[in-house]
């Protein structure tokens, strides 16, 4: 499988939603009704990396289905998106830990 990411306006904007919005109401309705606190909600929301799961669900897909251009696209977003974990991810961690010690205390 060769995979050309050429990003329409359109992915971009999924992805930044998925980091920004989708995440992050996931977690919080995904911890209704647990003791978890609103700052570690918050952390968790972030600092959730995407994966491997990701990546095995997109790809069991793609084994499992004819390999259109929709698939390929998805594929595609799931790369970036996983590539954008890491980076943005790993760039902000040490900040988002910093925050959450400092209002621990």
């Amino acid at each position: 499988l060769v995979v050309s990411i050429k990003m329409s306006w359109e992915m971009m904007a999924f992805t930044a939603l998925s980091f920004v919005i989708v995440r992050p109401i996931s977690v919080f309705v995904s911890l209704v009704g647990s003791s978890v606190t609103l700052k570690q909600k918050i952390i968790m929301s972030w600092l959730g990396l995407k994966g491997i799961g990701s990546l095995f669900y997109v790809s069991y897909s793609i084994n499992h289905s004819d390999p259109s251009e929709p698939l390929k696209k998805i594929f595609s977003i799931t790369l970036v998106v996983i590539t954008l974990s890491i980076v943005v991810h790993g760039a902000t961690s040490s900040s988002f830990m910093k925050w959450y010690d400092r209002r621990k205390k």
